[in-house]
């Protein structure tokens, strides 16, 4: 998946810009080569050194834009088989068994891999 386009999913909107992070935000100091911020201005920004960083830095957001939806859906994620089977892994395999919204399966499916494609713009 796109990297701007798995942020919009959760309405946040990625730049690419080096940095150094703000002393008002956590990890003030540390560099940064990414920003997202959100398009509502509810959340802090995310700034990560690799885009796949991103993939962890929505964790807060994660119930709201995707585990209530597939709950309410009928998703049933299976405790028993927690040690073979993570809860995104068991939502991926129910949401492409049942057709699922393509949107929630594809930022699914980028969950599990931990892989994002870098489509910003080149830092000038």
């Amino acid at each position: 998946m796109k990297a701007t386009e798995f942020c919009k999913f959760f309405e946040f909107t990625l730049e690419k810009e080096h940095g150094i992070i703000p002393e008002s935000e956590l990890y003030a100091g540390e560099e940064y080569n990414y920003i997202a911020t959100d398009d509502q201005g509810v959340f802090h920004p995310r700034y990560v050194m690799k885009v796949d960083e991103l993939i962890d830095a929505f964790d807060i957001c994660l119930n709201d834009y995707i585990d209530s939806n597939l709950e309410e859906d009928g998703f049933e994620y299976d405790k028993e088989k927690e040690v073979d089977e993570t809860y995104y892994e068991q939502a991926l395999k129910w949401a492409k068994k049942n057709k699922y919204s393509p949107c929630i399966t594809e930022v699914i499916e980028t969950l599990v891999s931990g892989e994002l494609e870098d489509d910003t713009e080149v830092i000038t």
